[in-house]
């Protein structure tokens, strides 16, 4: 009987050894399924930081470019800004120089209004002087008041033609400037 029993602890030894390298067996296969479960994730994780990574550098060139592009425009504008100041300066000057010369064209026509009003009254003088006089020294003053009246004339004409130039000049220029003004379709 001793060796009965002898024989079946040997046989549940064997079994509990058994038993135990199944359960170890068992634990083993899980843990393997464990680790290549983290392995697998630990890649996608990885995989997942490169992608990060590179979305990061893309991100960051074009932050890089945007802010060239931002500075680029900024400079633009302050040039533009330079070039608007510069033309409204222009501008101005023009409009000033343009009131002086409306102011000038307008006494330069009372001038000439006034020079004409002489000249008919010399010439109405010369008249009624050659009717009433016949002596020669009143008829040499007469014909040089009428050489002197004829060069003012001319003179008045020239006037008046050069008056009525630098009005159209003016009008020319005026028309121009607001056809700039105007929005270009």
């Amino acid at each position: 009987m001793s060796q009965k029993v002898t024989a079946l602890e040997q046989e549940v030894e064997r079994l509990t050894d058994e038993a135990e390298l199944e359960n170890l067996r068992r634990e083993k296969q899980h843990l393997e399924s464990e680790l290549e479960r983290a392995e697998r994730e630990s890649a996608t994780y990885v995989t997942e930081v490169r992608e990060l990574k590179d979305l990061l550098t893309e991100l960051q060139t074009r932050l890089d470019g945007s802010y060239t592009e931002a500075i680029r425009q900024n400079e633009e504008l302050t040039l533009l800004k330079t070039q608007l100041t510069e033309t409204l300066s222009k501008l101005e000057a023009e409009e000033n120089e343009r009131q002086k010369v409306a102011g000038d064209l307008y006494k330069a026509q009372q001038s000439v209004d006034l020079i004409q009003g002489e000249l008919s009254k010399v010439t109405d003088n010369a008249d009624d002087l050659i009717e009433n006089s016949s002596l020669s020294s009143q008829r040499e003053e007469i014909d040089r008041k009428e050489k002197m009246t004829a060069g003012l004339g001319q003179t008045v004409t020239e006037l008046q033609q050069l008056l009525q130039t630098v009005s159209r000049q003016l009008t020319k220029r005026q028309e121009g400037e607001a056809d700039k003004d105007l929005p270009k379709v």
